[in-house]
């Protein structure tokens, strides 16, 4: 077994690709594309890493994953919002045993200045986020001041080509058994925002076997920008079975010195599922909320509706656990 499939050189006496995934059985059309994406993410990284020296670290190449996600959001106050996401990390033992490239079409705020990201197929906000943008680059992570330390330096994929730079400090401490406290520091520069840095503190407590309790916050603040946008979410999370979970949630967001402080807060309910395989991840939500991001809009009640499927490749961990969040 090899990189979540078969390694059918081995049966044929070949020298290994440490990239192939699939056998002769995989007919289905999920189970081709599927393979295929794996494939071609994981030659991907054996090519741009053969520029720097000759691939031979076989291990690292099957270390590379990623996801690709389709769906939907519809509420009262924005309306109907299709989303499209991918993501891929892929490893360059060349380079460096800690190097690794990313590439992926994600919300920018999640990704650079560290806001929550408790779910990937859709936008973890209670207000919609602005489109998704491109974004491409080279990351570096090493443990370090008794934490982990991570950095990034990239391009945004449109036209004009717009760089951004990050480092993420992250820290965890076991105040016993079943509770965990974690702690993200990050510091960015975009060409939009300017220089910047967030904090984001999680506090995590293990009611039981099926339930787990979550409350995280986050501030930012940013050279371009006045006020600090900041954000509160509590997450139950509940195991039904190694294939289905619900999140409940309450949340509020807002930022200072703007003339409306509270932009938004809420409740909500998601389902998430495996279903057909165990890389396909099916998620539903509905909730309520009161958004109100400008001075001329009235708070009003407001409902809303997302669907998405999640699809991952390559050598993704612990994809049994992940209904529950990560």
């Amino acid at each position: 077994m090899m990189f979540g499939g078969l390694d059918a050189s081995a049966q044929s006496g070949t020298s290994p690709d440490p990239c192939v995934v699939r056998s002769a059985r995989d007919t289905e059309l999920v189970d081709r594309v599927h393979g295929e994406l794996a494939e071609a993410v994981c030659s991907t990284s054996k090519w741009f890493d053969s520029f720097f020296g000759n691939p031979s670290d076989y291990d690292a190449y099957r270390a590379t994953y990623g996801s690709i996600s389709v769906g939907s959001l519809w509420d009262e106050y924005h309306g109907f919002d299709p989303r499209l996401r991918f993501k891929a990390r892929m490893q360059l033992p060349q380079l460096n045993g800690r190097l690794n490239a990313f590439v992926g079409r994600v919300d920018e705020d999640e990704f650079i200045a560290g806001s929550p990201e408790q779910f990937a197929a859709l936008p973890s906000q209670f207000r919609q986020v602005d489109d998704e943008k491109l974004l491409l680059g080279i990351g570096y992570s090493r443990p370090g001041l008794k934490g982990y330390i991570d950095a990034d330096v990239g391009i945004h994929l449109d036209i004009p080509l717009n760089p951004y730079t990050r480092v993420n400090y992250r820290r965890a401490w076991s105040l016993d058994d079943d509770t965990v406290f974690r702690f993200r520091q990050s510091a960015f520069w975009q060409e939009q925002e300017g220089l910047g840095t967030s904090t984001k503190l999680d506090f995590d407590h293990e009611l039981n076997s099926t339930f787990l309790f979550r409350v995280t916050s986050i501030g930012m603040v940013a050279e371009r920008t006045s006020g600090v946008e900041w954000s509160g979410l509590t997450t139950l999370f509940h195991g039904l079975d190694d294939k289905n979970a619900l999140a409940y949630q309450v949340g509020v967001e807002g930022k200072t010195g703007s003339r409306v402080p509270v932009q938004d807060y809420g409740a909500r309910i998601i389902y998430r599922r495996q279903f057909i395989r165990e890389y396909l991840i099916l998620e539903l939500r509905t909730g309520i909320s009161w958004p109100r991001e400008r001075v001329i809009d009235k708070r009003e009640f407001t409902w809303g509706v997302g669907a998405a499927i999640e699809l991952r490749f390559g050598n993704w961990p612990h994809i049994a656990n992940d209904s529950r969040g990560s």
